[in-house]
């Protein structure tokens, strides 16, 4: 059987390709001009009927300047309202640190989640004790006749859940400059010579692995397979009732919080059918919302912000949902098979990735290569994961192997050395 080698890439090789940061996703997230977008077409009574239909966001350049003629009214006072309740939320003094865009999309989540269930939860509880939570509250501001002015105190936050996961969608490179990825070029070049199966993994929502892969012609699986349309602008849908990893004749990638260009759809037919479908990669979200496609001859359309994984608070009850789950299925199902593991730009911060991966090095000693360039210790170390003895260079048969560089920072041949050492070390 071919050699595998599986690369778990995070957001250490994004940044370098022009993703924002998570400070700038952050003040985009308080200070960005989005606007909410009411339908005005045949399906808007159908959809507002929807239990998990939350209002629709988007710049004001994504539309044309006749928003009329396309069916749509914007109105800017939802998303300022959601702004200062999010910003409210950041000041509140039982902050360790300042939060980003995660702490505050996990506390929002953590609050939905107590309202609707009745839990007891001591952070929530923090939060409701301060005498600014109701008032900020209050700023929440919709066009009279919303349906949101009658939802619940959890689905109002399931709105704000939805804006943040808008507001990062439309922060992100449609076309990235894929500087952070050019040593894995390399690589899967000199790899796909000697016919060892690469696989990916990684817990970034955008879509660079996709255009690297495309751009090498590899052809890859994402999981979303089964069903294929066209929209009204002739752009190519996949969709599924759910993830899956059914074949090692295409790379599998694996991403663990969901993506930019992944969405759950609803028909439009009334029959209650419900799919994960994938949008093209250069959609922007602001197009992709608007798209009505048809699957077995039954037309759907999506239904809220692309489904991504956002909120550091959250990250690890959140994988008992479906999806995530499912990814986190197939990421235990490649390891299973994957001789070299090569992890570059994770923080290590992901209880649930982190013990799958902390197994895998220790049932696998010297399988595991880390790429930092970065700190006198590596991550997995400084975050207390693993005892610096269990780390050493390439070749000396540690429990996890070290390359003192980014694959931004470093040459093709520099990763290419060590991934095929540690492949020979393996026959």
């Amino acid at each position: 059987m071919p050699q595998t080698v599986t690369f778990f890439l995070g957001s250490g090789c994004s940044f370098p390709s022009g993703q924002p940061s998570v400070s700038d996703l952050t003040k985009e997230l308080l200070t960005g001009e989005l606007f909410l977008f009411e339908s005005l077409d045949e399906h808007r009574l159908f959809l507002d009927s929807l239990v998990d239909c939350y209002p629709r966001w988007a710049k004001r350049c994504d539309f044309p300047p006749n928003t009329e003629r396309i069916k749509l009214r914007p109105f800017r006072a939802p998303a300022v309202g959601i702004q200062k309740f999010l910003a409210a939320l950041a000041r509140f003094d039982v902050w360790s640190t300042a939060p980003n865009y995660e702490d505050l999309a996990g506390l929002v989540r953590r609050l939905a989640a107590v309202s609707l269930r009745d839990t007891n939860d001591p952070l929530v509880g923090a939060f409701m004790k301060q005498p600014e939570f109701g008032a900020a509250l209050k700023e929440l501001s919709f066009p009279s006749g919303h349906r949101v002015e009658s939802y619940s105190l959890g689905k109002t936050l399931a709105v704000v859940d939805d804006f943040i996961g808008w507001v990062m969608a439309a922060s992100m490179r449609l076309r990235p400059i894929l500087r952070g990825y050019e040593a894995i070029r390399g690589v899967l070049t000199r790899l796909r010579e000697v016919g060892t199966q690469a696989h990916f993994v990684t817990t970034n929502y955008d879509c660079n692995i996709e255009r690297l892969l495309t751009g090498l012609g590899m052809k890859y699986n994402d999981g979303i397979h089964d069903l294929t349309g066209v929209d009204r602008e002739d752009r190519l849908w996949r969709g599924g009732p759910r993830i899956g990893f059914l074949s090692n004749e295409r790379s599998w990638l694996v991403k663990l919080h969901g993506s930019v260009n992944w969405y759950s759809c609803q028909d439009l037919e009334g029959a209650g059918y419900s799919v994960l479908a994938a949008a093209p990669l250069l959609t922007k979200p602001a197009d992709a919302y608007r798209a009505q496609f048809r699957f077995d001859g039954i037309t759907f359309t999506p239904t809220g912000s692309p489904e991504m994984l956002r909120g550091s608070i959250s990250k690890a009850h959140e994988y008992s949902y479906s999806l995530y789950s499912q990814l986190l299925f197939a990421l235990e199902q490649l390891l299973q098979q994957t001789d070299v593991l090569v992890v570059a730009g994770f923080g290590w911060m992901d209880e649930g990735i982190v013990a799958r991966l902390k197994r895998f090095a220790s049932i696998n000693e010297g399988r595991l290569l880390m790429c930092e360039g970065q700190g006198d210790e590596p991550t997995v170390v400084s975050r207390g994961w693993m005892d610096m003895r269990g780390v050493g260079e390439v070749g000396e048969g540690k429990t996890m192997s070290l390359l003192r560089q980014y694959p931004s920072q470093m040459e093709s041949a520099t990763l290419a050395d060590a991934i095929e050492k540690m492949l020979a070390h393996r026959q």
